[in-house]
């Protein structure tokens, strides 16, 4: 989480103002949203916050901001999605001073409403069933609240008094959520002589839910030694952006640049360019196969605060990637510059030629491939249909959830692998919409293949085949004996549409 090169003061005044009151907020979150708080889930979501926190922030703020921050880190784990998250509207900060006013005026049941509907943002029905208090009188009770709120900001003359329902609500929330005016940011909790305090401090008495809960650690909330060497660390990301119509080349350019990046929203790859090699020759590669053509490729490179984990890309240094790049003309990359056209097709004669040497070569062991039925020893049957139409192949198939899917293409180029699962859940980007999924590629024959185990690295294999007169049907006798259980479909040589149902 620290580095040591150019540490800003900011950063560590940062660490030590905001970390006891970040972690709870980033707890409690984690918490609400079924998360588990050991390991480095609870680590990562504060460090995505406390990278992302502006300078100069008080401790009230910045716990506000850690629910925002919070949300956006478990969106960028579980769903990938690299937006960055706007707070709610109001039109005026909370003050200390309203909320202890607030409850001096409410009845027991009105605190109780308060905070549970309010502070912990529980629905009624949800309080009803912890407390057995009818679900009406609640809502009689969340009105007076509002009234009672709507009444000390009209004694201070604020206009927000008069605001719709949603912005008072809004404001509700973050009072709730305020701490005592003399609280030192939860370290309270941990101090023998606090319980008072503890008590009705809205900030600690969530502290001490968490720890009693076994939610939190109390060395949780003990921040580090920060001294003038050490600070939120920065790195460097390139954000490459595909156009709608190219986005299935996406894998192919992970594959290409090594895995050595994470895949954002639908359409974006953000790659940790330190960690790649000839980044530069790659990416002209890639154009001048037309994977993918030049027209729908672009990328910017920044340098901010984040840190590159297993699962996500921490930091602000990712929104500010993938907003930049909208800024970049289609073809051209930060630090590579203007992309080339792709190769131009060999003659037709040649291309003919290809089929004609593919056809009867694929005649002579037709019988060894001709995937006709079932194979009982398949772990996860693939069902598939196969068309070709002006120099491209499709495929309409359906494969069980829980399955690890290989896609391979053979063209004028030889074999090019398409897709290979990370996690079975990734087939979901070729997911049609109603039930199954759709492949389309430039080439000739598709080969689609199901593991029961995550695949390795494929290119030895498909090394190991090109050599061969029948480099696809090669392929497929490398997989099946490096994967056994492997469902496979291969798509015939003939010109027809072919459908099968095979478990190979």
């Amino acid at each position: 989480m620290f580095a040591t090169q150019n540490p800003p003061h900011e950063s560590q005044s940062l660490i030590r103002t905001c970390w006891t009151p970040v972690t709870i907020r980033v707890a409690w979150e984690l918490h609400r949203a079924g998360l588990p708080t050991r390991g480095d889930t609870l680590f990562e979501a504060r460090e995505h916050v406390l990278l992302s926190l502006p300078s100069g922030l008080d401790s009230i703020r910045a716990e506000r901001m850690a629910t925002l921050l919070t949300r956006e880190y478990v969106s960028r784990v579980d769903s990938r999605r690299y937006r960055a998250r706007r707070e709610s509207a109001c039109s005026v900060e909370p003050r200390i001073r309203w909320q202890e006013r607030l409850e001096g005026a409410l009845d027991p049941l009105g605190k109780m409403v308060f905070r549970a509907s309010y502070g912990d943002e529980m629905g009624l029905a949800e309080v009803s069933a912890l407390t057995g208090v009818d679900q009406a009188e609640l809502q009689s009770s969340r009105e007076g609240v509002r009234g009672a709120l709507r009444s000390i900001l009209r004694a201070d003359s604020i206009s927000m008094a008069q605001s719709d329902v949603r912005q008072l609500d809004a404001l509700l929330v973050r009072l709730a959520c305020l701490p005592r005016s003399d609280c030192e940011g939860g370290v309270e909790v941990l101090q023998a002589g606090k319980r008072a305090h503890v008590e009705v401090c809205a900030r600690c008495a969530r502290a001490a839910r968490l720890i009693r809960g076994g939610v939190l650690s109390p060395s949780d909330l003990l921040p580090p030694d920060v001294d003038g060497s050490a600070s939120l660390s920065h790195t460097s990301v390139l954000a490459l952006h595909l156009h709608p119509d190219a986005r299935q080349h996406r894998d192919v350019i992970y594959e290409a640049l090594g895995g050595q990046g994470v895949r954002a929203d639908d359409d974006t790859l953000m790659v940790h360019p330190d960690r790649v090699g000839d980044l530069p020759s790659i990416l002209w590669e890639l154009a001048q196969r037309g994977t993918p053509m030049r027209h729908h490729i672009r990328g910017a490179r920044v340098r901010g605060p984040g840190r590159w984990s297993d699962g996500a890309l921490l930091g602000p240094v990712a929104t500010a990637a993938v907003e930049l790049t909208r800024s970049r003309q289609w073809g051209e990359i930060d630090d590579v510059g203007a992309l080339p056209k792709p190769f131009p097709a060999p003659p037709a004669s040649g291309h003919w030629g290809l089929i004609a040497v593919l056809l009867a070569c694929f005649a002579v062991i037709g019988g060894v491939f001709a995937f006709g039925g079932a194979d009982p020893g398949a772990v996860y049957p693939l069902q598939a249909s196969f068309s070709r139409s002006d120099g491209w192949v499709a495929a309409r198939f359906d494969a069980p959830d829980d399955a690890w899917l290989v896609a391979v293409v053979e063209g004028e180029l030889g074999l090019e692998l398409v897709h290979l699962s990370r996690n079975p859940s990734d087939k979901g980007e070729l997911a049609t919409g109603v039930g199954d999924y759709q492949l389309r590629w430039p080439g000739e024959r598709m080969l689609l293949a199901t593991l029961a185990v995550r695949p390795k690295e494929m290119q030895p294999l498909l090394r190991g085949a090109v050599s061969s007169e029948v480099p696809l049907e090669d392929f497929a006798q490398r997989l099946q004996v490096r994967y056994p259980g492997t469902g496979l479909q291969l798509q015939q040589s003939d010109s027809k549409d072919i459908s099968k149902d095979e478990g190979r």
